[in-house]
């Protein structure tokens, strides 16, 4: 009886777990060049970034569809979904939770420019967070 139970509901959970979401690209699909690079942050909310205990990073792995790296103080991972059109989402970033003596609020910043981008643009080694055509939330530049 149990295993009836749990063959009938797997399909169930399966597909209540999508959200919606563009699958990873397959091996034939073309890795966007947001991926696969250091991007190190230079400029937030049109400012340079203050400082900081590390470096703010990240790194956004497409085929796994994750995003990681440090927010100055913590590191962080979460969802990345990359799609057509130079879109982004990034979803589900947590991070650990360490308090450092300086540049907590360039974190929390950078934290809040993920969860609010939506759009990406890039102009050789500099990457840009931007939401709808507004000013740049964020400005990277590529550190391989």
């Amino acid at each position: 009886m149990r295993v009836l139970t749990a063959l009938i509901a797997l399909p169930l959970l399966c597909a209540c777990a999508s959200d919606g979401a563009m699958p990873p690209p397959t091996a034939d699909a073309p890795v966007p060049a947001i991926a696969g690079r250091h991007w190190v942050l230079v400029e937030l909310n049109g400012q340079p970034v203050g400082a900081t205990q590390r470096q703010v990073y990240m790194e956004v792995n497409a085929e796994a569809g994750r995003v990681g790296g440090s927010g100055g103080c913590n590191t962080f991972g979460g969802s990345a979904i990359l799609q057509t059109g130079d879109r982004v989402r990034f979803s589900d970033v947590v991070s650990t939770k360490m308090a450092c003596m300086q540049g907590m609020e360039v974190e929390q910043a950078f934290f809040d420019v993920l969860s609010r981008a939506d759009n990406y643009s890039l102009n050789g080694n500099s990457l840009s967070l931007n939401k709808a055509r507004m000013a740049p939330l964020a400005r990277f530049e590529a550190k391989d």
